[in-house]
């Protein structure tokens, strides 16, 4: 039976009987958890609400431990060792770099660490509380601070959301004051890897897989929306969600990033991740990552606004938008990659789902008259995704027994190519009469 459990069951549980710690009921405290496995419970002064109330239990159901009135007060001047957590088990938490988060419950919400204030309606918000009620750390903070073990601290207020005052600098140190500590923080950018720490992260993420002896194993291509691509291995039993979970340990920058997964040929959105790979077919096979859009500008449709006034800019005004229209059927913008011999313009903007993210302007010469043998062959691996290296930054090897590239249209007979003299053309180009 699934002890999942929604945000009004939550608020809406009494409290249990013939439990002494629910005794605590109405005090301020938090909760110090060393891992998903770990944690202690520090009671302070009456306040409170149902539903941090509940969390509070729920935590010291799963085992979390409740600090005496000594073990509180040293826990206070800061004489605690962070490391020093107990696991549900009974035995030490393992040491390792200890991260500290501390999660406010107010009357009309909750905060982390020094954030914003987070609605209780929000299904991000109720993602998390779940995972406290289960007595875990939340999805996102084990994103955060992978490869840390982290320090739960939850406190309940009896007062509405109260903005912290701006800090003059970032530490990762901290002051014990009163029962719940007053962290001083900073937001940390997630830079891009080197190429050590990224060949680090990937084997670290493939060896948590955990490939099953006996069992056989398959591939599956990972495209990133720049064209990167990251392949893992994985057994058929493996779910998609294992397959997430690979992405975000491999590629950190993902972690905060809301994403979904889609299948290629035909282009489908993967919506149960609680199938095996093999039921999704997708071992063997290439899974397209897609952002998920979020915030209140997507909402409001600011950025397809901005987004049109810079496709407008690029192409010179408003006649040259409306000239890009009539002569693509579309209108887009993107990076300059380069120019083929031809005066050929290729384009790329990731914003666009792959493979539309790669595309080619031909000459205004050509006018209407453009034909795709246009793309000599070293940018057609590129325009089709065959390589992500265009001929700028990997030219073609000069051969001495290959042919020059030439227009091959397939239309106009001045340039068609016919294999023998006597072959009757099966398609020509349609050439209007002049009006007598």
């Amino acid at each position: 039976m699934s002890n999942i459990r929604s945000l009004g069951d939550l608020k809406g549980d009494k409290p249990e009987s013939g439990n002494s710690s629910d005794e605590d009921e109405g005090r301020q405290g938090f909760f110090v958890g060393g891992s998903e496995r770990s944690g202690q419970q520090v009671l302070g002064p009456n306040g409170g609400d149902q539903l941090a109330d509940r969390v509070f239990k729920s935590a010291q159901r799963h085992g979390a431990e409740t600090l005496s009135t000594e073990e509180a007060e040293r826990f206070r001047d800061g004489a605690s060792d962070p490391n020093s957590g107990v696991r549900l088990s009974g035995g030490p938490s393992a040491q390792m770099n200890t991260e500290r988060v501390h999660v406010i419950f107010w009357q009309n919400g909750f905060s982390v660490d020094d954030g914003h204030l987070r609605s209780f309606a929000d299904p991000a918000s109720m993602e998390f509380i779940k995972a406290l009620d289960r007595g875990q750390i939340p999805t996102e903070l084990q994103q955060k601070h992978r490869y840390k073990q982290v320090d739960l601290h939850l406190e309940r207020r009896a007062t509405e959301y109260v903005k912290p005052n701006a800090k003059p600098f970032a530490s990762s140190g901290h002051r014990l004051g009163a029962v719940v500590p007053e962290i001083v923080s900073g937001e940390t950018s997630q830079a891009k890897p080197s190429a050590d720490e990224a060949k680090k992260l990937f084997e670290e993420a493939q060896s948590n897989v955990g490939l099953k002896e006996g069992e056989p194993t398959g591939r599956i291509q990972i495209r990133q929306p720049n064209g990167e691509r990251l392949i893992g291995t994985f057994n058929p039993s493996h779910v998609v969600e294992d397959v997430r979970s690979f992405i975000v340990s491999a590629l950190p920058e993902w972690a905060f990033q809301p994403f979904q997964l889609y299948t290629t040929f035909p282009n489908k959105l993967i919506e149960d991740e609680s199938k095996t790979v093999k039921e999704a077919d997708i071992l063997n096979a290439v899974v397209v990552i897609k952002p998920m859009p979020g915030g209140i500008k997507e909402a409001l449709g600011l950025d397809k606004f901005a987004k049109a006034l810079k496709i407008v800019k690029d192409a010179g005004g408003i006649r040259g938008a409306i000239k890009q229209r009539y002569l693509m059927d579309q209108s887009k913008t993107g990076d300059l990659i380069g120019t083929d011999k031809f005066g050929n313009k290729y384009f790329q903007d990731d914003g666009n789902f792959m493979p539309r993210n790669r595309w080619v302007v031909f000459d205004e010469k050509q006018w209407l008259d453009y034909d795709a043998t246009q793309v000599p062959p070293e940018w057609h691996r590129w325009l089709h995704h065959m390589t992500d290296e265009p001929p700028t930054v990997k030219p073609p090897v000069d051969r001495k027994w290959i042919m020059e590239h030439k227009e091959n249209t397939s239309i106009y007979m001045d340039e068609k190519y016919i294999p023998y003299s006597t072959t009757r053309p099966k398609v020509q180009g349609w050439q209007p009469k002049n009006k007598q």
